[in-house]
């Protein structure tokens, strides 16, 4: 049976420790695995945090180590929330030209200065078109792909209920 692999922290009960496998590294460069041998990958509030280049490929890496039918389960924060309210006619704009990556945000800070010494200088605000051309191209059949709500974020990070957006993925078999 094919492992899961998690990028996140995950309860789980004792009497399944045995089946999960915990490794240290930078995800998607520094870590790897056999081709097909995992069976579920969650990447979970993570990808927010990289450059086009390298959503694309942790998506292409997530491919490969996965088992057909295995399936991907991502979760990333949108432009759709309180402290991007600044950025939010940025976002616009850039999709309205067509760029490719519309939600980089490059300096936090000018758009949530409360927050910004917790946070990376750059985000990657993420969004359902994106993540569906990413994982296409990297030959996923989506699953299911849309934002929800995030009521347990503080009321200045809640915006309008698609303060995340949610993908699951799977290889084909």
């Amino acid at each position: 049976m094919a492992g899961i692999l998690g990028f996140y922290w995950i309860a789980h009960p004792r009497s399944t420790r045995e089946r999960l496998t915990l490794l240290s590294g930078d995800f998607p460069d520094k870590i790897d695995f056999a081709d097909g041998s995992i069976g579920a990958v969650l990447v979970c509030r993570v990808m927010h945090f990289f450059d086009g280049p390298t959503i694309e490929r942790s998506a292409a890496r997530i491919m490969r180590w996965l088992a057909p039918g295995g399936k991907a389960f991502i979760v990333g924060e949108t432009p759709f929330i309180g402290t991007a309210r600044e950025f939010l006619p940025i976002y616009k704009a850039r999709v309205r030209a067509g760029e490719p990556w519309p939600g980089i945000v490059e300096n936090v800070g000018a758009h949530d200065p409360k927050r910004a010494s917790l946070l990376p200088r750059l985000m990657h605000l993420l969004e359902e078109t994106t993540l569906r051309r990413v994982f296409l191209k990297a030959d996923f059949t989506i699953e299911k792909l849309g934002t929800f709500p995030r009521p347990e974020f503080p009321p200045d990070i809640r915006l309008d209920g698609r303060e995340s957006v949610g993908l699951i993925a799977q290889k084909r078999r």
